[in-house]
């Protein structure tokens, strides 16, 4: 099998829509649930200390606790030892949400895999975490960024899509891997909010 053949294959499975629904149930990568995740694990924390460990600005996490807030998950209150300090804590609908989200996730997982041998689980793992070793080295990065970074040579690819212009300038950014797809999934969340914000105008209108 050819290898372009492959990295086909996975770029489909990236864009399957049940795939990516499955995968929103396994991630961390939301800054809510993650959030839950931290106050379910270490207890009642300040808004500055869940802005330190996951590393992000404290008017973001302003508007994460907002958001918990909204759904029940989590509450805020005064602490006993210093009333000047507001503590944010996960409530029991918190929980409840976080067992719900782990049951989902696995029993997807095990639908998902139901036709593989147990064999073929472990060669399948072995590719992958070889495969995503290579994608995130420095080594491959700094292969990327010689690629793309002629501006004359992709400058049509540039005009025709706006997700690959944005790609490379981030790219031009950024030199670490965890960097780049960071801000890069930042960006995209960006344009999906503007996009499905102009979408609701169009409808109003």
């Amino acid at each position: 099998m050819e290898k372009d053949t492959i990295f086909s294959y996975l770029l489909h499975l990236g864009h399957q829509p049940a795939f990516m629904l499955a995968a929103q149930f396994g991630t961390l990568e939301n800054t809510s649930i993650r959030t839950l995740t931290m106050l379910s694990e270490r207890g009642k924390l300040t808004a500055g200390q869940i802005a330190e460990a996951l590393g992000i600005t404290p008017a973001s996490v302003t508007q994460i606790i907002k958001k918990l807030e909204q759904t029940e998950t989590v509450e805020r209150m005064k602490s006993t030892e210093d009333s000047r300090v507001t503590l944010v804590a996960i409530t029991a609908k918190g929980k409840a949400l976080l067992l719900d989200r782990s049951l989902a996730s696995q029993a997807m997982t095990d639908k998902l895999f139901e036709n593989f041998t147990a064999d073929e689980v472990q060669q399948l793992y072995g590719l992958l975490q070889k495969l995503d070793n290579m994608s995130g080295s420095q080594e491959f990065l700094d292969f990327v960024h010689q690629t793309l970074s002629d501006d004359e040579r992709w400058s049509s690819l540039d005009q025709l899509s706006m997700h690959f212009s944005k790609a490379r300038e981030i790219m031009r950014e950024t030199r670490d891997s965890s960097d780049f797809e960071n801000a890069f999934r930042t960006a995209i969340q960006r344009w999906r909010s503007s996009a499905m914000a102009s979408a609701r105008l169009d409808s109003k209108s």
